[in-house]
Parts: C-alpha cells; structure tokens; sequence
C-alpha cells in the first residue's frame, strides 16, 4: 500500500481520459462558484448591515407614534440622549407650479441635526448640511420627483398652502434604496414651516418621530427599558439600532433564502454530474482494472488509485470554483444595489470559500465513490471474458453506507443554508422520493421494453430501443441524471415565482395599476367627469372612514386598558382604522361568520352607511380605475 505508487497511476492513467474528467471537474467547478460567489455576498450583506446599522437609523433611538406624544412624557422624554430631533411626516400631493406636474409624495418635516449618522447626497451638496443644521429656507427633493415632472433647483414645489423654492436634489437618503424612493418619493421641509402647508388638521394621518444622539458607548436599551411601560401605554414605539438591524435582515430574509437556494440547486446539479461522470469513467475503465488485477494489484488498491484521481480532480475543481466565486460576488452588489439599503462592502469571505473546498471535495468523495466502489469487485477473468460482470452487478453492502453518508451530507447542507431543521429534513425527503421515482421509473422503463420489445419495427428503431436494456445500458443513471436536474430547475423557478407573485402588483387585465384616494364628497362629480373625458374606467369606488375605537362590547377603551385580562392588545385599542362600507365583497375578501350583504341600489338603503360621518375630515373615499 505505497501511496507515492498510486498517486503515480491515477496520474499515469488520467493521462488518456482527461478531456473526459474535465466533464467531471466542470461540475465541481460550476456548483462550487455558485455557492462560495452567493454565500460570500450573503456574508457582506450581513456585514455591511451590521456595520451600518447607525446610517440605515440615523440615530440611536427613535420614537415614533401616530399621535403627539403624550404631553406628561415630555420631561422624561426630553432628558434622553444628548441631542435630538423632531419630525412629522404624511403622505400629501406635491406640485411643481413652473411643469404642472402633481404627485403623491412622501413629505417629511424635519428638525435640525438629521441624520446624526451618515448624510444625504445631495446636488449641490451644500444644501443637504445647510438642511441639516437648520439654515434651509427651501425643501430637498428626491431625484426620481424632479426627473419625473422635469423640475430643477431653483423651481418651487408646493405642499398643501405651502410653497417653498427647491433647494437641493436628494441622490441618497441615509437608510433608503433607490427602489424605494421611486416608489415613495420624499419631498423635505423644514420642522418650522409644517403649520404653514396648513395639512396637519383633525383627522390627518400623520408619523410622528424624535430622533435621540446618546453619547458613544451608552447601553440605550438598557437607558429606555424604565420608560417601556409608559411608552408602550402611550403607544409609542422605540427603534434602536439593534432592532433595525434585527428587521433589516428580516426585510431580506426572502431574497437570501433564495440565493440559498440557488447555491443549494447548482451544487445537487454538481452532484449529479458527479455521479454521471464518474459511472460512465468507471465502465470504461473496468477492462483496465482487470488487467491490474492480472498484474498483482487488490481491489483495494485499484479503487484507492481511481479514488486519489477523483478526488484531486475534486480539489482542483473546488479551488477554481472559490476564485470564479469570489469573482460573482463583485458582480452581484451591482445587479442587486438599487434593492439594497446599505452599500455592500466587497470582501472575500474566508468562511464562504472555506465552506465551498469542503464542500467541492466532500461532493467529489461521495458521490464517486459510489460508482467507484464497483471496481473493489472487478475480476482478472475479465481480461479473458468482456462479458463477465457478476463481479459488479450483485449487491455492494458498502452501498448503503455510502448512500447514507450522502444521505446526511445533503442533508446537513440544507440545514447550514436555511438553519432550520424542518426544512433540511422536507427537503431531504423530498429529493428521495424524487430520486425513487425517477430510479422506478428508469427500471419499469429497462422491464417494460424488454418485455413488450416492437419485433415488428424497422432495424433503426429496435437498435436503439434495444440499447435501453442491453449489458452497460445508462437508462437508469440518464433518467435520475436529467429527471432530478429538472426537478431542481423546475423547484427553483416556482421558488422564484412564487417570490415575484408577492410583490406583483398587476397580473391581468382586470388588475387596477393605478388608485386615486382622498377623494372629497364634493369632488366626486369633478373626478367623474375628468376621468370620462379621458375614457378612463373607474373599477371601483371605495368609501373610507378614519375611525378610532371608542368602546366594544359596551366596555370603554379606558376600561379595557386597564383590565390586563382582557386579552386584548394594546395597539388595537389606540390605532386609527380606516373602516369601510360595501354591500359587495370583493375577490380577495371571504365572508367566515354572519350573513352575507346585500347589495343596495342607493346608501340610503344601508341603515350603517346614513350614520357615517360624511365630514371632509373624517370620511373620504377611494376609487380604483385602469
């Protein structure tokens, strides 16, 4: 059992088959790539996260509540941190008087000092410093808003009675992507100037939010914790910079589960080829075992001698996975960077590329030592006789020992990649009975054809049908080979679908794609009319009551706030609804108790609906149109 020996012959013999183990190597090579290039950007997102979560807050604590805060707070709130800012914000409709143009924005009325972490980009950039020290006499608004009506700096905007010169173009805003801000644009003002737009009124929506700068090294979850209860009564809620990165990681929980995904289905499709690779490599080489077998070597050491050549195939191949790798994670940050709140950090991951050689040469060893192990049991006759194959074809029990380590290896790689037992065990056992139907299926097919064979077909046709059941025939290994490949492609697609369907907004012809809300009792015959005159069909009208709970079941809010046995939560109690009134229900609504509505020719037919304050503050109605 000299090992330099057989490292010579597993050089000496890959000298004539190297074009075809470099099939074998690709394999390794590809699924390897896949998982250090997308488990080394997993590793950066999470870093970049954690480093930073003080940008993506801009502050150490915020407290924020959809009321102001209670009056009583105010001393003890005040005493927190060093410094601190205050906001307001609401959704409201901008204009840009010089285009014309109007949109639904996102205003933010901020106080100086904001952001205490991280700044705004901003065009010119003075004017995002000047904004935050409190000098601005203008509002920053986000590019997307300015491209979108053709407006500049030096135009005016105006918000609600307000109207402001623009004082600076927002390319970045500390916490927020680019995605985001063409979804919700944000248009920023001045704290001082709120009570001018004349927009926070009875009845307004609006977020209010202090931003707290504690000195460096203040445990401030530890200073806030005597203040919980009364926050919580208050319904104000904390953020502090472990919680955003707590719910930052949450945020992106899909798409990292996804790309785990994709890595665990690129390395099973490495694994396959694998597998196929080396069964075709070892019956090709089993007339070359026997003649080492005639020349004094043992099984053992023919098998040792292949198994050093797959498995330093298997290293080479690992290695230049985890440099294709590190090269995909440059690339990913800059397809995925508008979807990200932080700027990712690039940085090979050592974990990652430790994790992908393991890996490359463990999936190497197993699945080629399965096929590998026939050749422990390759006879000398076999020189003589190139028929002979009892030697291979009975039952190896090594073979289940081999498919149970496989067993465990896929499995305990599902769960380094979801962390979650349940789903390593399902999709374990999953990937099995995929794997027992496609070997059933591969079987049936060898039994079928030969015992129904088509005699009466032409010469063409029973050759290759014939070669589906004859000695050396690869029926089984090409149906498991191509069946589980497309099993997995086929589980990552639906995968991605499903991802894709949660954020579709409009999958049919009958999907709205745009909703016109706040729309005033008296503004309901104007409306009508302009969308006539455009021919534009209204879909459905909507009517909203901004509502809070006075009492349920005859018991006051104040009661049930203070009867901690009433099982219900806080939030409910002191949120504000937005209720409506139909007589329809509408496709994504499901009626689970009571009678069905009935559908009313007039609202005065709805004895609820004529008790409905009809208010401009406190009722409104929204009207969903294509």
């Amino acid at each position: 059992m000299n090992f330099s020996w057989l490292v010579t012959m597993a050089w000496r013999d890959s000298r004539r088959s190297r074009s075809r183990l470099a099939l074998f190597m690709s394999s390794i090579v590809l699924g390897i790539a896949a998982l250090v290039g997308i488990n080394s950007f997993g590793d950066n997102l999470a870093r970049s996260i954690r480093e930073q979560a003080r940008e993506l807050l801009g502050a150490d604590l915020v407290l924020s509540s959809t009321q102001p805060f209670d009056p009583k707070l105010l001393p003890a709130l005040q005493k927190l941190g060093q410094t601190r800012s205050d906001e307001a914000s609401f959704a409201s409709l901008v204009s840009f008087p010089r285009t014309q143009g109007v949109r639904l924005a996102q205003v933010r009325a901020l106080g100086p000092g904001f952001p205490y972490y991280g700044d705004w980009e901003t065009q010119p950039a003075a004017a995002g410093a000047q904004f935050k020290a409190g000098q601005s006499v203008g509002a920053l608004v986000d590019d997307v808003l300015l491209a979108q009506f053709d407006a500049r700096v030096g135009d005016s905007v105006k918000v609600g009675s307000l109207t402001v010169p623009i004082v600076g173009r927002v390319l970045k805003t500390p916490g927020q992507t680019g995605f985001s801000a063409a979804v919700a644009p944000k248009v920023f003002i001045p704290k001082n100037l709120l009570a001018a737009t004349g927009l926070i009124r009875p009845g307004s929506r609006v977020q209010y939010r202090t931003y707290y700068r504690f000195a460096p090294g203040t445990d401030v979850a530890a200073t806030i914790k005597p203040l919980e209860s009364k926050l919580e009564a208050s319904n104000i809620d904390s953020d502090t910079v472990a919680s955003r990165q707590q719910q930052t990681g949450r945020a992106f929980q899909d798409l990292t589960r996804f790309l785990s995904l994709v890595a665990f289905v690129a390395l099973l499709l490495g694994c396959v080829g694998v597998a196929s690779a080396v069964n075709l490599y070892v019956q090709e080489k089993l007339a070359s075992v026997a003649v080492l077998r005639c020349l004094g070597a043992s099984g053992r050491q023919a098998l040792l001698i292949y198994l050093i050549q797959t498995s330093g195939l298997g290293l080479l191949g690992a290695i230049i996975g985890a440099a294709l790798g590190a090269v995909v994670q440059l690339v990913l940050p800059q397809v995925l960077g508008s979807f990200l709140p932080v700027t990712v950090s690039v940085a090979v991951s050592p974990a990652a590329v430790g994790l992908g050689l393991l890996t490359g040469l463990a999936m190497a060893v197993l699945f080629a030592l399965l096929p590998l192990l026939a050749i422990r049991r390759v006879s000398p006759l076999r020189v003589l006789r190139a028929s002979f194959e009892e030697d291979t074809a009975t039952p190896d029990p090594l073979r289940g020992l081999v498919l149970a380590v496989v067993g465990l290896f896929i499995v305990g790689f599902a769960y380094a990649q979801t962390r979650e037992w349940k789903q390593a065990l399902g999709f374990g056992a999953g990937l099995l009975l995929a794997l027992g139907a496609l070997a059933g299926l591969g079987l049936g097919l060898r039994y079928q054809l030969r015992r129904y064979f088509p005699v009466g077909w032409s010469y063409v046709a029973r050759q290759g049908l014939a070669n589906l059941f004859r000695p050396q025939n690869q029926t089984v290994t090409l149906i498991i080979s191509l069946g589980l490949g497309t099993f997995l492609l086929a589980t990552l697609f639906l995968t991605q679908g499903l991802l894709l369907g949660r954020v579709q907004l409009s999958a049919s012809g009958r999907q709205p794609n745009l909703v016109l809300f706040d729309i005033q009792t008296e503004q309901e015959k104007g409306v009508e009319q302009l969308l006539a005159k455009q021919a534009i069909p209204v879909m459905q009208r909507v009517p909203i009551v901004t509502m809070r709970l006075a009492a349920i079941n005859r018991r006051t809010v104040g009661q049930l706030r203070k009867d901690t046995a009433s099982g219900v939560p806080l939030f409910a109690l002191t949120r504000e609804y937005r209720v409506t009134y139909r007589d329809t229900l509408s496709a994504s609504e499901k009626l689970v108790a009571g009678t069905p509505p009935r559908p009313a020719a007039t609202p005065a037919a709805c004895p609820a609906c004529r008790s409905m304050p009809t208010t401009s503050s406190a009722s409104s109605s929204s009207w969903v149109i294509r």
